[in-house]
């Protein structure tokens, strides 16, 4: 049986920006990426996640009721990540994402009996969010710092990542 791999588009980042609200340059910025340890766009850890969960089979009349993350490591644009599950109770999938022998993701992905209730993306009007990082000088980054903004995904554009990935045939509503 072959292990399914994913990989990652600079226009997926681009799309997942906008669905998310997330613009942190990291993700959206070649230029600013290529100043940072990694040298180039980092893909964005949940996307990774959503990415790998739409690997999974079928879980007909179930839904995902919990879901941990632990990101080990940078995902790449243009890179092939291979996608290893395993079920160590009928419930409970254990995802591994890596790039060769590296594992850049683990995912522990609970399901329960489909509660019949979706959960709705917002449509919230998207002018009052952000749509640029804060770029603070070093000197301004002190203990006790604090920053708070809106957050909302793009409800159009969730609604289509999770069609286009067939996630609610996966258990992810």
């Amino acid at each position: 049986m072959s292990v399914p791999t994913i990989r990652f588009t600079a226009a997926e980042l681009d799309d997942f920006a906008r669905l998310s609200g997330d613009f942190n340059p990291l993700h959206t910025s070649d230029l600013y990426a290529r100043r940072t340890p990694w040298g180039e766009r980092v893909v964005f850890g949940v996307l990774g996640v959503i990415r790998a969960l739409a690997t999974l089979p079928t879980r007909a009349g179930e839904e995902l009721a919990s879901l941990q993350a632990d990101f080990v490591g940078p995902m790449f644009v243009d890179t092939d990540y291979e996608v290893t599950v395993a079920w160590p109770k009928p419930t409970t999938a254990k995802i591994k994402v890596q790039d060769g022998t590296k594992v850049v993701t683990r995912v522990t992905a609970r399901f329960r009996p489909a509660s019949g209730t979706a959960i709705a993306a917002r449509d919230d009007p998207r002018s009052a969010l952000r749509a640029d990082a804060i770029d603070r000088a070093a000197e301004d980054v002190v203990a006790g710092l604090r920053a708070a903004g809106a957050y909302a995904t793009d409800g159009d554009r969730l609604r289509a990542l999770q069609s286009r990935l067939d996630l609610a045939a996966c258990g992810v509503p």
